[in-house]
């Protein structure tokens, strides 16, 4: 079970052991970040926001990057959401000094999981929620997930989506259709 929030992964896991009892242990649940994370801890560490704050404040002085460090790492962020940045190079040496410490940034936890192949893990039953709010790498990684598995269940609202500016695509609905025109769509029309 895959979510967007540490909250929303929490309240899931807390609402699985209340029905599921011990059955729950064996389910994964958590935010994409967290369980990429959970993939990837024994190669990396998760690089903390002040050590990102000086690597980012280094590279923009040896780039000669006019943005502010915070501005960077918010640049840094969207350039790997697949939006491209015009600092391109400073990224790419932001990246690298993050990874010959051993580290990764939060934007690079699904990335690396998909390229060491750690995307490969599978589950037998997959559910999504807020699918609406996925990126291409998250919507790869769904793919990776459920490949030869039992189910898919996605969750979402393609009219809510909040997370444009972070990569998401509403249109991975109609991605997936595409993909899988045998899927069963439910509409909820009503509201409660």
């Amino acid at each position: 079970a895959v979510t967007f929030t540490v909250s929303a992964a929490a309240e899931l896991k807390e609402r699985l052991s209340a029905k599921l009892k011990r059955a729950a242990e064996k389910i994964t649940a958590g935010t994409f970040h967290s369980i990429c994370y959970g993939f990837l801890k024994d190669e990396f560490a998760l690089a903390d926001r002040a050590f990102c704050l000086r690597t980012a404040e280094e590279t923009v002085r040896e780039y000669g990057v006019n943005m502010a460090p915070r501005k960077f790492l918010n640049a840094v962020s969207a350039h790997k959401n697949g939006r491209k940045a015009d600092c391109a190079r400073a990224v790419e040496a932001y990246t690298e000094k993050l990874r010959s410490a051993g580290l990764l940034d939060f934007d690079d936890l699904i990335a690396e999981a998909l390229a060491r192949g750690v995307g490969d893990k599978r589950f037998t039953n997959l559910l999504v929620d807020e699918f609406q709010d996925i990126s291409d790498l998250q919507y790869r990684l769904v793919r990776q997930w459920n490949q030869g598995g039992q189910s898919l269940f996605v969750i979402g609202d393609p009219d809510q989506a909040i997370y444009g500016f972070r990569g998401a695509d509403a249109d991975c609905f109609a991605r997936l259709l595409g993909q899988k025109p045998d899927a069963q769509v439910m509409r909820l029309t009503r509201n409660y």
